[in-house]
């Protein structure tokens, strides 16, 4: 899809905002040029055949002659007939600011290296490609607890671990695998933290986890807000300091508000929180209640909290008044989850006769009954997160051992395929998806890793 999109906007002229503006001598070149002038077209490609999702117009190209910009250079790229520059004779070196993700070539009149010699009354036109790196991840310099995608970057949560410290960390990288850049939140020295939770919204990107502030003792449920772009703080909601450590399990977004899940160390006084996207305030918050919570699922005019330690739970709860009924299912223990129009795909575990098997079930909200559930013959786990499609839904957990896996079942609860994840990583601990691919994350020795796999197979992409 993201390769379609950007042959889309070559072929029209067309940028993220729409119509590009024409430029005044792109397409209009004088039919006679002033004696001792040349003429250069300059031509942006782009080649996304790797899940790349960037248009000519995103680069940015410099025209020099002895190191100085041109007139009207630098200039965003344009594809044929690009565009026009009268110059005097000599020769020129064409280059673009470094863009994370693509490889460049020059070809058309230009050299290997960018170069193009123009003589008097010459025509000569300079092409400049840039290719989409093939997925070439990066290892992540820090322990990774969730992964999501807005379909341009990737974003994995977590921490970074230093002298016997740990503070929340949060990476952005291409779609490629490679480092845009890491950020990291520590409010002093040596205080400590992590992210459990990150999704994405329009031009910001939201993570809650648990921060221990000076003086206070006790770690402290967190919400941040960051732009997009460079991952910089714009708003910090805390929920209120609690005598016993807590950290913010869940949370997602919908066109106005953040809904949290807030839980204890120990797994109980869940406290339930809906903020405003705009300005971090509080809409309503409520708690305790009783059970474990794991996920929170926005949809419509309702929340679900997901929860369980039997037996299992979904809270439904209405955005608008906090007014919450529990939905209560089979014995065990729900976690995350996504939804589907009016159904909710939920993972976790069952308990049969008193073991665990790792599940994933389908359930109408509009009667509240469970249409199929999968049960793993695997045993001592759970499934602990899932993502969909419209040819099935693709889940992951950790089995004795731990080994973690992954599975795919088709949308009747049947399964596709199971593959289980070498390496000797401790967890797999977020799936997010684009395209045709799985993206899925790991840790070890407090290094993360981010894998992609074909969602047909669930083979590895090298």
């Amino acid at each position: 899809m993201a390769e379609n999109k950007s042959q889309i906007a070559q072929n029209c002229q067309l940028d993220r905002g729409g119509l590009a503006p024409l430029k005044e001598d792109l397409y209009v070149v004088p039919s006679v040029i002033a004696a001792g002038l040349s003429t250069l077209h300059v031509i942006k490609t782009v080649i996304n055949d790797n899940d790349g999702i960037s248009i000519p117009g995103d680069f940015n190209i410099h025209v020099k002659l002895g190191g100085v910009d041109v007139s009207k250079s630098p200039a965003s790229g344009f594809i044929s007939p690009g565009t026009h520059y009268i110059l005097v004779p000599g020769t020129y070196v064409l280059s673009e600011d470094a863009f994370i993700g693509y490889n460049v070539s020059f070809g058309g009149d230009c050299d290997a290296g960018g170069n193009v010699i123009l003589a008097s009354g010459d025509k000569k036109t300079a092409i400049i490609t840039n290719d989409d790196i093939p997925w070439t991840p990066e290892n992540i310099p820090h322990n990774i607890f969730d992964l999501t995608t807005d379909g341009d970057y990737l974003y994995a949560a977590g921490d970074l671990v230093y002298d016997g410290y740990y503070k929340a960390a949060i990476t952005k990288l291409t779609m490629g695998g490679v480092i845009v850049l890491t950020a990291t939140y520590e409010p002093v020295l040596n205080s400590k933290g992590w992210w459990g939770a990150v999704c994405v919204s329009g031009n910001f990107v939201y993570v809650a986890g648990t921060i221990i502030y000076p003086t206070e003792g006790f770690y402290r449920a967190v919400i941040q807000k960051l732009n997009k772009g460079d991952l910089s703080l714009v708003w910090e909601y805390k929920f209120p300091l609690q005598t016993v450590d807590c950290e913010m399990r869940d949370i997602d977004v919908d066109a106005t508000d953040v809904y949290g899940i807030k839980e204890t160390y120990t797994g109980t006084a869940i406290g339930r929180v809906r903020i405003s996207i705009a300005d971090g305030s509080e809409v309503w918050r409520l708690g305790p209640t009783t059970l474990a919570g794991l996920g929170m699922i926005c949809n419509g005019s309702n929340v679900y909290l997901t929860k369980g330690h039997s037996p299992k739970v979904i809270e439904d709860i209405t955005k608008s008044s906090g007014a919450e009924t529990d939905r209560t299912f089979e014995s065990g223990d729900f976690a995350r989850g996504v939804i589907s129009g009016s159904d909710l795909y939920v993972c976790g575990y069952w308990s049969n006769a008193g073991v665990w098997n790792p599940s994933i079930h389908k359930i109408d909200t509009l009667t509240w009954t469970q249409t199929w559930k999968y049960a793993d013959a695997l045993t001592n786990s759970y499934y602990r997160n899932c993502v969909k499609d419209d040819d099935g839904v693709y889940g992951y957990g950790v089995f004795t051992g731990p080994l973690p896996y992954l599975v795919c079942v088709d949308l009747d609860g049947n399964l596709v395929w199971k593959k289980s994840i070498a390496g000797g990583y401790s967890c797999l601990n977020g799936i997010t998806q684009n395209g045709s691919y799985l993206y899925v994350a790991f840790h070890k020795s407090n290094i993360g890793t981010i894998q992609k796999r074909l969602k047909s197979t669930g083979e590895l992409v090298s």
